[in-house]
Protein backbone atom coordinates (compact mmCIF):
# COMPACT_ATOMS: atom_id res chain seq x y z
CA UNK A 1 0.00 0.00 0.00
CA UNK A 2 1.67 3.44 -0.97
CA UNK A 3 -0.43 5.68 0.79
CA UNK A 4 2.18 8.12 0.61
CA UNK A 5 3.48 7.61 -2.74
CA UNK A 6 0.15 7.67 -4.41
CA UNK A 7 -0.98 11.10 -4.13
CA UNK A 8 1.94 12.46 -5.16
CA UNK A 9 2.68 9.94 -8.48
CA UNK A 10 -1.14 11.13 -9.76
CA UNK A 11 -0.40 14.69 -9.09
CA UNK A 12 2.99 14.33 -11.17
CA UNK A 13 1.73 12.28 -13.68
CA UNK A 14 -2.23 11.73 -13.74
CA UNK A 15 -4.43 8.52 -12.37
CA UNK A 16 -3.80 6.41 -15.44
CA UNK A 17 0.09 6.20 -15.12
CA UNK A 18 0.38 6.10 -11.46
CA UNK A 19 -2.48 3.01 -11.35
CA UNK A 20 -0.82 1.18 -13.65
CA UNK A 21 2.51 1.87 -11.88
CA UNK A 22 1.11 1.40 -8.39
CA UNK A 23 -0.79 -1.64 -9.35
CA UNK A 24 1.77 -4.10 -11.45
CA UNK A 25 4.79 -2.72 -9.01
CA UNK A 26 6.69 -2.74 -11.93
CA UNK A 27 10.10 -0.70 -12.39
CA UNK A 28 10.44 2.18 -15.18
CA UNK A 29 13.69 3.00 -16.50
CA UNK A 30 14.39 6.67 -16.84
CA UNK A 31 13.43 7.14 -20.90
CA UNK A 32 9.32 5.87 -19.87
CA UNK A 33 9.58 7.87 -16.62
CA UNK A 34 10.41 11.06 -19.15
CA UNK A 35 8.11 9.89 -21.35
CA UNK A 36 5.52 9.81 -18.57
CA UNK A 37 6.42 13.15 -17.27
CA UNK A 38 7.89 11.69 -13.63
CA UNK A 39 10.67 13.70 -15.34
CA UNK A 40 11.68 16.46 -17.22
CA UNK A 41 15.15 15.49 -18.92
CA UNK A 42 18.05 12.82 -18.17
CA UNK A 43 21.54 14.71 -16.81
CA UNK A 44 24.92 13.12 -16.44
CA UNK A 45 25.82 12.79 -12.65
CA UNK A 46 28.45 14.67 -13.55
CA UNK A 47 26.45 17.67 -15.10
CA UNK A 48 23.86 17.82 -12.96
CA UNK A 49 25.48 20.80 -10.69
CA UNK A 50 25.56 22.96 -14.14
CA UNK A 51 22.24 22.08 -15.11
CA UNK A 52 20.71 22.58 -11.61
CA UNK A 53 22.58 26.32 -12.20
CA UNK A 54 20.95 26.48 -15.33
CA UNK A 55 17.92 26.40 -14.67
CA UNK A 56 17.69 28.56 -11.41
CA UNK A 57 19.44 31.36 -14.02
CA UNK A 58 16.85 30.77 -16.23
CA UNK A 59 13.88 31.07 -12.99
CA UNK A 60 15.79 34.33 -11.49
CA UNK A 61 15.32 36.34 -15.16
CA UNK A 62 11.63 36.64 -14.16
CA UNK A 63 10.72 39.24 -12.15
CA UNK A 64 10.76 38.42 -8.52
CA UNK A 65 7.07 39.59 -7.20
CA UNK A 66 6.33 37.18 -10.37
CA UNK A 67 8.17 34.30 -9.37
CA UNK A 68 6.54 34.69 -5.66
CA UNK A 69 3.02 34.48 -6.85
CA UNK A 70 3.54 31.89 -9.10
CA UNK A 71 4.76 29.71 -6.07
CA UNK A 72 2.32 30.62 -3.93
CA UNK A 73 -0.08 29.89 -6.47
CA UNK A 74 1.10 26.44 -6.83
CA UNK A 75 1.62 26.00 -2.72
CA UNK A 76 -2.02 27.60 -2.38
CA UNK A 77 -3.74 25.74 -4.97
CA UNK A 78 -2.10 22.61 -6.04
CA UNK A 79 -0.05 21.94 -3.01
CA UNK A 80 -3.27 22.40 -1.00
CA UNK A 81 -5.18 19.31 -2.52
CA UNK A 82 -1.96 16.91 -1.86
CA UNK A 83 -1.75 18.27 1.28
CA UNK A 84 -5.43 16.48 1.84
CA UNK A 85 -4.43 13.46 -0.48
CA UNK A 86 -1.35 12.79 1.54
CA UNK A 87 -3.16 12.76 5.01
CA UNK A 88 -5.56 10.44 3.80
CA UNK A 89 -2.98 8.29 2.20
CA UNK A 90 -0.43 8.18 5.37
CA UNK A 91 -4.13 7.60 6.93
CA UNK A 92 -4.34 4.11 4.18
CA UNK A 93 -1.41 3.09 4.77
CA UNK A 94 -1.22 2.84 8.36
CA UNK A 95 -4.44 0.97 8.17
CA UNK A 96 -2.90 -1.36 5.61
CA UNK A 97 -0.06 -2.20 8.04
CA UNK A 98 -2.52 -3.84 10.53
CA UNK A 99 -3.76 -6.42 8.29
CA UNK A 100 -2.96 -10.34 7.82
CA UNK A 101 -1.64 -9.41 4.51
CA UNK A 102 1.13 -7.20 6.26
CA UNK A 103 1.92 -9.55 8.62
CA UNK A 104 2.36 -12.09 5.05
CA UNK A 105 3.98 -9.70 3.10
CA UNK A 106 6.35 -8.53 5.40
CA UNK A 107 7.30 -12.09 6.78
CA UNK A 108 7.68 -13.30 3.01
CA UNK A 109 9.68 -10.46 2.20
CA UNK A 110 12.16 -11.61 5.41
CA UNK A 111 11.89 -15.16 4.71
CA UNK A 112 12.95 -14.57 0.76
CA UNK A 113 9.61 -16.30 -0.16
CA UNK A 114 6.53 -15.18 -2.77
CA UNK A 115 3.44 -14.52 -0.12
CA UNK A 116 1.03 -16.44 0.25
CA UNK A 117 -2.06 -14.68 0.12
CA UNK A 118 -5.41 -15.99 2.32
Amino acid sequence: MAGIVSPLLVFRIGSSHASNLLLTTRTIDTEEARRIGLIHEIVKADLLWARGQELAGEIAKGAPEAIQLTKRLLNETIGESVGTQLSAGAAASATARTTEAAVEGLTAFLEKREPKWL
